[in-house]
């Protein structure tokens, strides 16, 4: 078993914070993924996924689902040819439903449902199928858009299909809905080639936000606009997107508070931006992440915003992070718990467009954790066939015995016996017992275990 010093494209690294190591992540460049985007993440119940779309080396986009503990999967297609594309768009809050778009055997491209004790379930088009947004907590509802013949919002659900959100045949998308899927968010463009935020109802249809809530666009010169609502908070209180703001007279993301009822614009992050919009929203309204657009190269920038930071470029604060020609171009979703935030970007060191994951936290545990080294640890591919890498980021010098145990107890190989000091290390394991004689395909566990640590993780020998 070989200790190697290259870590196959992971760019890992830990920034000081006050009260927390925020840490990046490419995990796209795991396992010889070309490109990749992500467009969802989810985190409930220690549970950590990451969804979008990725070129596993054969050209064409599949859909996704990530963990740190099975790396990248490719969810496939509904169709049997090898140029058929897929890509998921959304994870409910749980990260149990991934929704998004497949093409079928007849070339046709229809909204899927994935879960995992289901795989890929077909559910059907409406005209031509544009795009799927967003999918509820319990798999019933998904709202996204269709052409009819232009953009049309839209949605699905379980037992009447699919339907149109408008009553009448304006363009525009639906982009987000609540976790009982009651609510719905999107934007459309009026007969005057306005484009206006709305917000649909099971019960009520759709209202213009510039309506309902009037009486908090002011401006000082001419009405503040809510343009776009791309997204609102699980439980429907708080909607993002972007408008104009009539005080600063410029295009900004919006935070709005719909229960006390407020309105926040969130300004722009710095020079040469000059437009802004929300993409998604934390369950209690803490953290909103987008995309700003700006002058310079690269023309894309994506953002934070948090009551305490403001609004930042998340180039600058990710500026040591980030390698020589590298940048963060959109951040597209938040997890509800505000912790992890995921977009994409163009990464340098492979020359090619990337997903990105953003935890807040890092490593940094509760209080009374805070006494223990963090351990942080990757296994990938999971399941493997020929090796399995394992990459761990020791947080200081101490010893470690990391090693592998079929399910019955026995120890059947060891990694590493011996301190380690502290940083990034990597090893592989060839399937292999300590004998050099290969093992049979199943379930093994891999174990961590040091004076202050002790984990495991279950890897999945294939034949």
């Amino acid at each position: 078993m070989r200790k190697t010093g290259i870590f196959f494209g992971l760019l890992l690294w830990w920034l000081a914070a006050p009260l927390a190591a925020q840490q990046l992540l490419w995990p796209g460049a795991l396992g010889g993924v070309t490109d990749s985007k992500a467009t969802d993440v989810a985190h409930a119940n220690g549970r950590l996924v990451l969804v979008g779309s990725a070129d596993f080396g054969t050209g064409w986009p599949h859909a996704f689902r990530w963990t740190p503990q099975t790396g990248m999967t490719d969810l496939g297609t509904l169709s049997s040819s090898p140029f058929a594309t897929s890509q998921a768009d959304a994870s409910d809050p749980t990260g149990t439903w991934i929704a998004g778009v497949t093409e079928t055997e007849n070339g046709a491209h229809h909204a899927f449902l994935w879960r995992a004790d289901e795989g890929m379930t077909d559910l059907g088009t409406f005209g031509q199928l544009l795009h799927v947004e967003a999918v509820s907590a319990d798999g019933a509802r998904i709202a996204g858009a269709t052409e009819a013949p232009h953009p049309r919002p839209a949605a699905w659900a379980s037992g009447s299909g699919w339907t149109f959100l408008l009553d009448n045949d304006w363009s525009g998308y639906a982009k987000d809905l609540t976790a009982d899927g009651q609510t719905i968010v999107g934007f459309f463009s009026d007969p005057n080639n306005n484009v206006v935020a709305f917000r649909w109802t099971a019960d009520g249809g759709a209202e213009d936000l510039n309506q309902t809530y009037a009486g908090l666009l002011t401006g000082s010169l001419v009405p503040s606009v809510l343009s776009e609502a791309n997204a609102i908070s699980p439980d429907g209180r708080y909607i993002v997107g972007g408008g104009f703001n009539g005080q600063t007279l410029q295009p900004e993301p919006f935070l709005l508070d719909t229960q006390t009822p407020a309105l926040h614009f969130l300004g722009l992050p710095g020079s040469p931006i000059y437009a802004a919009s929300a993409m998604d929203v934390s369950a209690d309204g803490e953290v909103v992440v987008g995309t700003a657009l700006a002058g310079g190269q690269p023309p894309g920038r994506a953002f934070w915003w948090t009551p305490d930071t403001g609004i930042e470029d998340l180039n600058e604060v990710f500026a040591d992070a980030l390698s020589d020609g590298s940048w963060l171009t959109e951040a597209l979703a938040v997890s509800a718990d505000g912790r992890y935030i995921a977009g994409y970007g163009y990464h340098a060191p492979t020359n090619s467009t990337q997903a990105f994951l953003i935890d807040r936290l890092g490593t940094t545990t509760d209080a009374d954790e805070a006494a223990a080294p963090a351990l942080t640890w990757q296994c990938f591919p999971n399941p493997f066939h020929d090796v399995l890498f394992v990459q761990m980021e020791w947080p200081e010098s101490g010893a470690l015995r990391l090693s592998v145990h079929a399910l019955d107890g026995r120890e059947v190989a060891v990694l590493h016996d011996g301190r380690l000091r502290q940083g990034i290390h990597q090893w592989t394991w060839d399937g292999r017992d300590a004998g050099g004689r290969p093992l049979p395909q199943g379930v093994y566990m891999l174990t961590a275990r040091g004076p202050q640590v002790s984990l495991s993780q279950k890897v999945v020998l294939r034949p």
